[in-house]
């Protein structure tokens, strides 16, 4: 695990305390698993405007969704998401990771 990517995970990302360092490896190896799938073609990352907080009056809020391709059909879907992301490329990443998260326990 790049020591980089554990800082900023550390330093990024809320946690329970006394499990914040616990909380950033997780991101970390996570972030790089997801990485791999990415560059293997098994996952994707897509951004687009939140539908919903425009309708809410918070225009501006993104939706992060992570999809894989449909091993019957090879169609992407959606396999984890999150709305209502500020357009901070940090919150960003701390989104993104915890979505890998969410797609690594699945598998």
């Amino acid at each position: 695990m790049d020591r980089a990517t554990w800082r900023f995970f550390f330093f990024e990302a809320g946690y329970v305390v006394g499990e914040r360092a616990l909380g950033a490896a997780r991101l970390a190896r996570a972030e790089a698993a997801l990485g791999t799938m990415v560059d293997d073609g098994a996952a994707r990352v897509r951004w687009e405007d939140d539908p919903d907080s425009a309708a809410d009056g918070e225009p501006g809020l993104l939706s992060c969704l992570v999809e894989r391709p449909c091993g019957a059909c090879g169609r992407w879907e959606v396999v984890a998401s999150l709305g209502g992301v500020f357009d901070d490329r940090d919150h960003r990443r701390v989104v993104v990771a915890e979505l890998a998260c969410e797609v690594l326990a699945q598998a």
